[in-house]
């Protein structure tokens, strides 16, 4: 009886000591898969990590390169537009004829204009945007001719040859920026002439000794014989013969 509860006794704990074991065993086997993947893991994120440098290497130098090239474009652009504009500038220049468009002069936003009262040409700013022309006079006075009203003013400083004697077309009121009211000023008609083109035109008469250009060209000068090329300037030649 009590040989037959030992030998139970001895098998129980035989079957617990070699479920332990076998239980030890399991867990080191998994605990060694558990570190091969855990240093496979650690090799492809290396991996991933190398790639990532590569890549972001060949990013810069596409960046790069993108850079060069759109550096390049602008100055073969910049290059071809020079090129483009000096060809123009020969073109215009060699010209010895009036350019036209649809039977109208092509003005630039400057141009040589002959002044024929005192035979000189004049830089001009062709200007759409004012409704009339007006002429640099200093010097002005009035006087009566033949019971008409005449003006005498000079056209350029300190040039006594540019002076200009002229019967009055009409008075107009100007409003002035820097004084409050309007100023009264005389319009008289003078010939000019724009490459080969002649007209007689209305000019009113103000001091344009503090702007740029002595005279200004209205679009009552340009409405029916010009278009103008607000790009380029003195478009049409000076013809030496202008008289």
């Amino acid at each position: 009886m009590n040989i037959n509860k030992i030998s139970i006794a001895l098998a129980l704990i035989s079957s617990s000591i070699l479920a332990s074991c076998s239980n030890q065993s399991n867990i080191d086997q998994i605990t060694q898969q558990n570190n091969k993947l855990n240093e496979k893991l650690s090799a492809l994120n290396s991996k991933i990590d190398t790639q990532t440098t590569k890549i972001n290497v060949l990013n810069n130098k596409v960046n790069q390169l993108n850079r060069n090239i759109d550096k390049n474009q602008k100055i073969f652009k910049s290059n071809t537009n020079l090129a483009s504009q000096k060809k123009e500038t020969r073109a215009i220049g060699n010209t010895t004829k009036t350019l036209k468009l649809d039977n109208k002069i092509i003005l630039g936003q400057v141009e040589w204009v002959w002044l024929r009262d005192i035979k000189v040409y004049l830089k001009a700013r062709v200007d759409s945007g004012a409704k009339t022309s007006s002429l640099n006079a200093l010097n002005l006075t009035t006087f009566e001719r033949d019971g008409k009203n005449w003006v005498s003013f000079n056209v350029l400083k300190d040039n006594a040859k540019s002076k200009i004697e002229a019967p009055v077309a009409r008075w107009v009121k100007i409003k002035q920026s820097s004084a409050s009211g309007k100023q009264r000023r005389p319009v008289v008609d003078l010939w000019i002439q724009i490459g080969d083109s002649k007209e007689k035109v209305e000019f009113t008469l103000t001091d344009r000794s503090h702007l740029e250009f002595p005279m200004l060209l209205g679009r009552q000068y340009i409405k029916d014989i010009a278009v103008v090329d607000v790009s380029k300037k003195f478009i049409q030649p000076k013809i030496t013969e202008a008289k």
